[in-house]
């Protein structure tokens, strides 16, 4: 290997880890300096014999409504404004197109919905890992739960980025 390979090969391996090192910096930032919003889950899918076994959850408000239909023809992304609603678990308050100075948002993509006419605000907060050892007690009390109120997602927001710190279901807290 000549000396010229040898440092294309070490200077793409030094940028991967980088890279890694960056996301899970930008990560443990979201969640130590990023403001807690409490966002309530729908009741929960049935098992997917296909995927496997896997906690799943849907949030209640996970796509909510572009005021403008033309907001998913661009390549832009959305912002979802939240707010704090009566039983204390966030709301979207708004979604726009520029993000606020101050308050709880985060990023979303823009989605077309069942209608050429709907576009919509798709969260991602689909999918939280848990260890493996709690994963099973959280589908079971998932499935157990209210379905009127089946539980929350903790989710901390900085600069745009969410990411889910806990899962709550009947009390029972799951995750950090």
């Amino acid at each position: 290997m000549t000396s010229r390979r040898l440092a294309v090969l070490v200077a793409a391996l030094v940028a991967q880890q980088l890279f890694l090192v960056w996301t899970v910096w930008q990560g443990e930032r979201t969640v130590s300096e990023g403001v807690v919003v409490r966002l309530a889950l729908r009741g929960a899918d049935p098992v997917d014999p296909i995927r496997g076994r896997y906690v799943t959850f849907q949030v209640l408000e996970d796509r909510p409504r572009a005021p403008d239909t033309t907001w998913c023809d661009t390549e832009s992304r959305l912002v979802v404004v939240f707010g704090q609603g009566d039983d204390d678990m966030a709301t979207v308050t708004e979604v726009r197109t520029t993000p606020p100075t101050t308050g709880a948002w985060m990023y979303a993509e823009p989605v077309r919905w069942d209608a050429a006419d709907d576009c919509r605000a798709s969260l991602g907060l689909d999918r939280f890992y848990l260890n493996e050892a709690d994963a099973p007690l959280a589908d079971a009390a998932l499935r157990e739960a209210s379905a009127e109120r089946p539980g929350w997602l903790e989710v901390s927001l900085s600069g745009g980025r969410a990411v889910i710190t806990a899962l709550v279901v009947d009390g029972q807290r799951f995750g950090s």
